[in-house]
């Protein structure tokens, strides 16, 4: 039974990592994040898994693991969910604060559950490791906080099955209660993130971040880096994975003269890129139009304090790319 119920935990933690349905709405997601969120990290999973590439890939690998797991698969049975259906997407909401310690954390992860299949598989993993897993309650909410050993500031989390679309995770206890608040209603975030977030479009992966702290968590060697991201106000990306697979970065200045001086170092090495992504595919025909493909969508802008770059190519010179590249490795060996 021991074994069962640490299976069932780790199927439990699947659920925070996994999703594979429709797509959620930008304002699903943005309404249930604290107003004061100052970076959102966005995985419509499902959107990945039906990719081309994850269709060949990851799918299959996915499938397989499933199969051939007895024990999973009955954890999954248990709590009603079927893990390559009823999950949706990911989103991830911080608050920074002065040190590690103070990160405020709002997680969500959204789908089609069976609520009373959960909660009873909740109240059966808490009953075997009290330790671990404890019920808690705040006012008349009843929810479940986590203890786990994650070498991180943040050691506890607390869990809630707000509805039967919703899981929501907090690394403060009182997060729960204001985000169930929210359900239904509409987005409140701060005026900079809703934005970023408008700004970034509606990409796979989207992450968007302000620079509050205008320091790096980790020493940076080098004083030029260093001094940029002083100067650096916010930060964008997106990650299309669909027929077309794309990239975006977006930087947003405190200065446009720093936006201007990035805006002319790109000028010089971008063209030097697809220079080099040219006699790179002399060497390698089969490269040639998956990289001249990827090579002239390459595009940069400037404006006012903004800068931003993006290409673009299809899934299918993707995977060509990385064939070929695959094949050069281990003729090298």
């Amino acid at each position: 039974m021991p074994r069962m119920y640490a299976v069932r935990r780790m199927v439990l933690g699947l659920t925070l990592v996994l999703g594979l349905a429709l797509p959620v709405r930008a304002a699903d997601f943005e309404a249930l994040l604290p107003e004061s969120v100052d970076s959102v990290v966005h995985l419509k999973i499902s959107e990945l898994m039906n990719s081309p590439l994850a269709k060949k890939y990851v799918v299959p690998m996915l499938k397989d693991g499933l199969e051939n797991n007895a024990q999973a698969n009955a954890a999954f049975q248990g709590m009603g969910l079927d893990p390559l259906k009823d999950f949706d997407s990911i989103t991830i909401g911080s608050i920074s604060g002065e040190s590690p310690e103070d990160l405020d954390l709002v997680i969500l992860l959204r789908g089609t559950f069976d609520v009373n299949k959960l909660n009873v598989a909740m109240k059966a993993a808490s009953a075997a490791e009290s330790e671990k897993i404890a019920m808690v309650k705040d006012g008349k909410l009843s929810f479940y906080k986590l203890t786990m050993e994650t070498g991180t500031p943040i050691s506890e989390m607390y869990m809630n099955i707000a509805d039967g679309k919703t899981i929501v995770m907090t690394s403060k206890k009182e997060r729960i209660a204001s985000t169930q608040a929210k359900l239904g209603g509409t987005s409140k975030l701060n005026k900079e993130v809703a934005t970023l977030l408008k700004n970034a479009g509606d990409s796979t992966l989207t992450i968007v971040g302000l620079n509050k702290s205008k320091n790096s968590p980790l020493p940076i060697p080098n004083p030029q880096a260093a001094q940029l991201l002083e100067k650096i106000d916010s930060l964008t990306m997106g990650i299309g994975m669909t027929e077309t697979v794309s990239l975006s970065f977006g930087i947003g200045f405190s200065e446009e003269d720093e936006a201007k001086s990035i805006g002319e170092m790109l000028g010089v090495y971008v063209p030097q890129v697809k220079q080099f992504a040219g006699i790179f595919a002399l060497q390698k025909p089969a490269l040639k139009a998956p990289l001249d493909s990827l090579a002239d969508s390459i595009k940069y802008s400037v404006k006012g304090k903004n800068v931003s770059l993006s290409l673009k190519t299809s899934a299918a010179n993707i995977e060509t790319i990385v064939r070929e590249m695959a094949k050069q490795g281990r003729n090298d060996d």
